[in-house]
C-alpha cells in the first residue's frame, strides 16, 4: 500500500472523542455540556463520559465557574 492509498479504518469511540475536541475552537473555547452535545451530535450521556476520560487525560478541564 503507497501514501496514496489509506485503508478506510474507523474507530467509533475516537471519531467520537475527535468530534468533541473539535467542537472547541478559538472563538469558543469554553463550552458547557448543551453545546458540546449540540456541535458534535452525540447524546448528553457519551458527551459526559468522554469528558470525564480527556479531562483525566488531561486534554479538557473544568472551567472554574463549572467547580
Amino acid at each position: 500500500m503507497n501514501k496514496t492509498q489509506s485503508p478506510n479504518y474507523q474507530i467509533r469511540a475516537l471519531e467520537r472523542a475527535l468530534n468533541i475536541l473539535e467542537a472547541f475552537t478559538a472563538p469558543d473555547p469554553k463550552l458547557d455540556l448543551d453545546a458540546l452535545c449540540e456541535r458534535s451530535q452525540l447524546p448528553k450521556s457519551t458527551v459526559f463520559k468522554m469528558l470525564a476520560v480527556l479531562e483525566r487525560r488531561g486534554y479538557v478541564q473544568k472551567g472554574k465557574e463549572d467547580g
